[in-house]
């Protein structure tokens, strides 16, 4: 017996093959009052204990002693059963981690605990996790896919947010506080989309009319050119459409009656943009650092330009109010400009047309007559000249196009349609019929 594995152990060696080799543990300590960690020379890194982990958090120190020193070489985490939270930051920025297993023992994943992981490709959330917290899977580029055990309760903002490959959040069906509709994450009441996943490639997305509120970073690092069509929703959270690059040109809908800081940070390729008269501020930093930002209108309904609302949109040359001088110079600061690192202010344009839109309001009809259409338009807010173009539709193909001048003062406007096999009319509010600027949100009304 003894010759056998003499023999058996001279072929190894002869074939370099490893001989009961095993992983060597390059560097280990403590991360929790009970919890351990080794890292071997394979890039595994094994968490071993009872309890919480300690939250180091997304800055890591020169000063650090943990694994996080040499956190490129960790390719692999394993977090042994019996460990029961993944700590704040403990595995930010690990770039090179392909693989983590999580224990059912985990009730709780902290914020930035796998933010940047840019290589992870998977992530089995176990039934025993109740709380996801702000950040926690933030930039892990290529995940294409999460589910949502029944047992979460919290999921912070930006949870999921601007993962480039994540493009389906499922959830469990009887999750109490979330739900998924394809593949995009609402409160289970569906009043608030929570997250939309940013690998999505569709360039359009319209909102459902159930949804209130756009939560915070929810098209974060979208594929989106354009403002998802927003029938209801009345909310914008911070950072609602931060780092959209698609974006170029956006008219805020009327529905939108508040939006939070930072609501449009580094969209660096939008070039202007429409505020909505349901506005009455422009929030902290909420335009901030759009490099290619050139002009902007403001409805008279804006009195407040808040901190840093155009902070380093260095090239707005055009801001078009609605208002007087007079008024503009009661709330505008001489300094708001410079506050803003923005070295030439733009030129304000006072009284401006077509900054305080009209609202196409919902009772609208379309009545087939005699070979036409007939279609009522009732307004709100009208303060200035604009013109109305209703388009008739037999499914996708247009069949008839009316048009007409709506003055201000007006609260309606019939137009008739030589259509006869029209099933649906298309309402647009534009300033010109040769600029073609929307001044609202276009709407549909079925024909009668």
């Amino acid at each position: 017996m003894k010759k056998i594995f003499i023999l058996i152990s001279a072929v190894c060696i002869a074939m370099c093959i490893p001989c009961f080799a095993k992983a060597a543990v390059i560097d280990s300590g403590k991360c929790g009052t009970n919890v351990t960690w080794t890292l071997d020379d394979n890039g595994t890194l094994t968490i071993s204990g009872e309890g919480e982990m300690s939250n180091p958090g997304p800055v890591i120190s020169s000063l650090d002693t943990s694994w996080r020193r040499n956190r490129d070489s960790v390719v692999k985490v394993i977090i042994e059963s019996g460990v029961t939270r993944i700590g704040d930051g403990s595995f930010y920025l690990h770039e090179n981690l392909t693989s983590v297993t999580i224990p059912d023992s985990v009730t709780e994943i902290g914020g930035w605990a796998f933010n940047g992981c840019k290589s992870l490709t998977n992530i089995i959330i176990p039934n025993s996790v109740h709380s996801i917290k702000n950040d926690a899977f933030t930039e892990c580029d290529s995940l294409p896919k999460v589910t949502i055990p029944d047992t979460v309760t919290e999921i912070g903002d930006s949870a999921f947010g601007y993962c480039d490959s994540l493009t389906d959040i499922e959830v469990g069906d009887n999750n109490p506080n979330y739900c998924s509709v394809d593949g995009v994450l609402f409160s289970k009441d569906k009043s608030e989309l929570k997250q939309y996943p940013s690998g999505k490639q569709e360039e359009t997305y319209a909102v459902p009319d159930f949804v209130t509120r756009i939560g915070n970073s929810a098209f974060g690092g979208s594929k989106l050119t354009d403002i998802p069509t927003m029938t209801n929703v009345t909310e914008l959270g911070n950072n609602a459409f931060a780092r959209c690059l698609g974006l170029t040109s956006i008219t805020i809908p009327n529905c939108i009656t508040s939006a939070d800081y930072c609501t449009f940070f580094h969209c660096d390729n939008l070039t202007d943009v429409i505020l909505p008269s349901s506005l009455t501020s422009v929030s902290n930093r909420m335009f901030d650092q759009c490099a290619s930002l050139k002009s902007v209108l403001i409805p008279n309904s804006i009195n407040r330009i808040n901190e840093g609302a155009f902070r380093l949109c260095e090239h707005l040359s055009d801001v078009y109010y609605g208002g007087s001088k007079e008024r503009w110079d009661s709330f505008a600061s001489r300094y708001l400009w410079s506050s803003m690192s923005i070295e030439t202010p733009p030129t304000i344009h006072y009284n401006a047309i077509g900054t305080a839109a009209p609202i196409i309001a919902d009772n609208m009809t379309a009545v087939k007559e005699s070979g036409t259409v007939k279609v009522s338009v009732p307004f709100e807010s009208v303060e200035y000249d604009s013109h109305i173009i209703t388009v008739a539709l037999k499914g996708n193909n247009m069949s008839g196009v009316a048009f007409d001048t709506v003055s201000a003062g007006e609260t309606e406007k019939t137009l008739i349609i030589d259509a006869d096999d029209a099933d649906s009319v298309k309402i647009f509010a534009w300033d010109s019929l040769n600029g073609m600027r929307p001044l609202c949100e276009a709407k549909t009304v079925t024909v009668e």
